[in-house]
């Protein structure tokens, strides 16, 4: 991790382990960055802990029509 990377929030940082765990701690009050996060997210496992704290229909609609893998579509 460098120095940019500390600066900037968890969720935005380049390793994912630690995108995972900034995900984890989200709550109810997120669920606009977690929709966020589910869409545009480079890692499917990151966008997977996204989707499972995801409350917004839209947005999951819109995660399963178009993420690029198919078990997250699915789930």
């Amino acid at each position: 991790m460098n120095l940019f990377d500390l600066l900037k929030p968890r969720w935005r940082r380049s390793d994912p382990e630690q995108r995972v765990a900034a995900v984890r701690e989200m709550g109810a009050r997120d669920q606009a960055r977690l929709a966020t996060i589910a869409a545009n997210d480079p890692e499917p496992r990151v966008r997977r802990s996204a989707i499972k704290k995801l409350d917004d229909a839209a947005a999951l609609d819109q995660v399963a029509e178009r993420d690029p893998d198919a078990a997250l579509r699915a789930a």
